[in-house]
């Protein structure tokens, strides 16, 4: 098999793999560069479905309550975590993918704990918001954070534009940024 060949298959597999585990097909364009014609003739062949339409959802949307506020920030800290500082640099969907596997292990285990009477927890957030959160963080429209109170080391996401205010989503403590290669927070 030629090299052309054989890369062409590699992409393939690679559109096939992040499909089925939910990506969308602009996502799966951008990780693969594939024309998406043969990723949405990809999920109708292979996967018997039609390709996820419409628009990425927006970062906005992340922070549309507290409960999404502090998901987005549960998953920002996973990924943060697992990625380093590479995660300011490119959004890699696999990276991104596993992040995601361990904040959903997370939230099963949250979810089985008791909420406070009249507390609803949001749902789960898919692969898509967790991609456009990542790809946020490369882009520094968003902004990963820590908490202050040193006991707590809670990781919190500022999204730029967001209404939500830079303090800790478990106790209220302030949340300042922090540099790339360092959580110690930027004195501002």
């Amino acid at each position: 098999m030629n090299a052309r060949v054989e890369n062409r298959y590699d992409r393939l597999a690679a559109a096939l793999e992040l499909l089925r585990n939910g990506y969308r097909t602009r996502i799966v364009q951008a990780a693969t560069g594939l024309p998406a014609g043969a990723i949405r003739k990809l999920c109708s062949d292979v996967l018997g479905k039609p390709a996820t339409p419409g628009q990425l959802p927006e970062a906005s949307s992340v922070t549309t309550s507290w409960g999404r506020y502090a998901d987005a920030a549960l998953f920002a800290g996973i990924y943060h975590e697992i990625g380093g500082d590479d995660i300011y640099r490119y959004v890699d969907p696999y990276l991104v993918l596993h992040a995601h596997s361990i904040y959903q292990i997370v939230r099963e285990q949250m979810d089985r704990m008791p909420t406070r009477r009249g507390d609803e927890r949001p749902t789960v957030m898919d692969i898509n918001h967790a991609w456009v959160i990542a790809r946020d963080l490369r882009a520094k429209t968003a902004v990963l954070a820590v908490c202050s109170n040193l006991s707590c080391r809670y990781h919190n996401l500022l999204v730029v534009g967001s209404h939500k205010q830079l303090a800790c989503a478990l106790c209220h403590a302030p949340a300042q940024p922090f540099s790339q290669g360092s959580l110690r927070p930027i004195v501002v």
